[in-house]
């Protein structure tokens, strides 16, 4: 598959926590000195359900360098997988809550992406409310969201556990932000039989929706996506892992490529998951896409990107 190695890529989904690995983590443990040796080997902790990772992640961020030095070493990271184009996401309200002040998170987003682009990588940041912080949350994030710069910033995202905590709860709140004309992405119909909910999220007109799985069979779900030219953002890899689908063969990409929806691909958690944008895209092919197609889907996705 050196062909889809080789060719320049956009990552349209990866979580900044969940692409940090072992050694990333051992790196910025020094650099913000957080002792995790107890911890140690951090790689028998990569249980996607399980805290210690997270959290251990989610403590080094919370500083100042932690933040963006975690960002670069995701940057070249991609950058050496050929990717050209990185949205990476970060919840705010855990950084606040953790003791880091607006300016200084914007400051270290402008440093990652600035490093970005001294190896030609274009990174944005979108800027999640995972549901367990609750509704409260959504303000703070918006706080900061307003606080960064345009060129740097992609859109607020809804994330987390969609089973314990329902989108049907965070509607009305994000339908405020699309009132205020701020771009939205939803994870949402994550799993299987969670198509109401899926529904009831393209209501209120997100410009993306993450992962979909529960559009799966539901043609009426594909022709409102398309009506209303949401960005589907997909990662076969993550779907399979996670439980989504239980045979990535069975992968709903291809009903969304007989559509013609738009899609972007992304690795998400690949610390977790041992996925990049390349076996992303090598799974699609496995799947039963074509590589022309692939590379067409790719093509495009660089187009919505303001790539090419």
């Amino acid at each position: 598959m050196n062909k889809l190695k080789l060719l320049k890529k956009a990552n349209f989904h990866l979580h900044l926590t969940g692409a940090l690995n072992a050694d990333d983590l051992r790196y910025l443990s020094t650099v913000t000195q957080t002792d995790i040796s107890l911890f140690e080997p951090l790689e028998n902790k990569y249980i996607f359900h399980s805290n210690i990772i997270w959290d251990i992640a989610k403590k080094i961020i919370s500083t100042e360098k932690g933040l963006s030095e975690a960002i670069k070493l995701i940057l070249q990271r991609e950058a050496n997988d050929n990717v050209v184009y990185v949205e990476i996401t970060i919840n705010p309200f855990g950084l606040v809550r953790r003791g880091m002040e607006i300016p200084s998170i914007v400051r270290e987003i402008k440093l990652g992406c600035t490093f970005g682009e001294t190896i030609g990588i274009k990174c944005k940041i979108k800027f999640g409310v995972n549901r367990k912080d609750g509704i409260e949350s959504i303000a703070i994030v918006n706080e900061v969201f307003k606080a960064c710069p345009q060129d740097l910033k992609i859109c607020i995202d809804l994330n987390g556990n969609e089973r314990k905590y329902p989108t049907i709860l965070f509607l009305n709140e994000f339908k405020k932000l699309v009132d205020e004309k701020i771009p939205i992405s939803l994870h949402v119909g994550e799993f299987i039989g969670l198509n109401n909910s899926l529904l009831k999220a393209i209501n209120i007109k997100p410009k993306r929706i993450a992962h979909g799985i529960a559009l799966q069979n539901h043609p009426e779900i594909l022709d409102e996506i398309l009506k209303n030219k949401i960005l589907i953002e997909l990662s076969p890899i993550s779907n399979y892992k996670t439980g989504s689908i239980k045979n990535i063969n069975c992968h709903p990409i291809k009903e969304l490529v007989q559509k013609n929806i738009p899609i972007g691909i992304g690795s998400d958690d690949p610390a977790f998951f041992k996925s990049s944008m390349t076996l992303e895209l090598e799974a699609i092919h496995k799947i039963g896409i074509p590589i022309s197609k692939i590379i067409e889907i790719n093509n495009k996705s660089l187009e919505i990107a303001g790539i090419r």
